[in-house]
């Protein structure tokens, strides 16, 4: 096939080729990166009966060292793993009754967990199936775990402990 038809030979061939330097998958198991971008979009294939727009929450993470980037598309109903996110980014999650802003996770240094995998269809991707909490950043207060509920029994000793003389033996 002969391409003069189509192309100009004069021109500098590498206009549209990408000046990245990433040129290999992270392997798969637990590497430290930073968040190099993350924004609130609408994507179609993320549609379904609970989130009808799609919204999602598009985080990527980078490591240096040539590595292509990993991207986590979270859709915005999924309060409990965002608020993971949030937490191994060292952030304060989003509150009832205020605005959040989604940049503020951009730039902060996160571990996560990376897995490798192929498709049904045979193709290749990775995907983020663990963000680990940030040691060094103050995380979020967790919600307060109430007390375990106490069996009439248990209620009854503690009763007889309380009431109980030293000398007193329960039979």
């Amino acid at each position: 096939m002969n391409f003069d038809a189509w192309w100009d030979w004069d021109e500098d061939g590498s206009r549209g080729v990408a000046t990245h330097d990433h040129n290999q998958k992270v392997p798969t198991g637990t590497h430290t990166g930073d968040i190099v971008k993350a924004e609130i979009k609408d994507l179609k294939f993320k549609i379904s009966d609970d989130n009808e727009t799609g919204t999602c929450l598009v985080v990527t993470w980078s490591k240096s060292g040539g590595y292509f980037p990993v991207e986590s598309i979270v859709s915005v109903r999924w309060r409990g793993l965002i608020e993971t996110i949030c937490r191994a980014a060292g952030v304060v999650p989003p509150t009832r009754g205020q605005d959040w802003d989604v940049e503020s996770l951009v730039g902060r240094v996160v571990t996560i967990d990376v897995e490798n995998a192929v498709s049904s269809k045979g193709k290749e991707y990775q995907r983020v199936t663990r963000w680990h909490p940030s040691p060094s950043k103050p995380q979020p207060a967790a919600a307060a775990k109430r007390p375990p509920a106490r069996t009439p029994a248990a209620k009854a000793n503690q009763e007889f402990k309380e009431r109980a003389d030293a000398d007193d033996i329960p039979f």
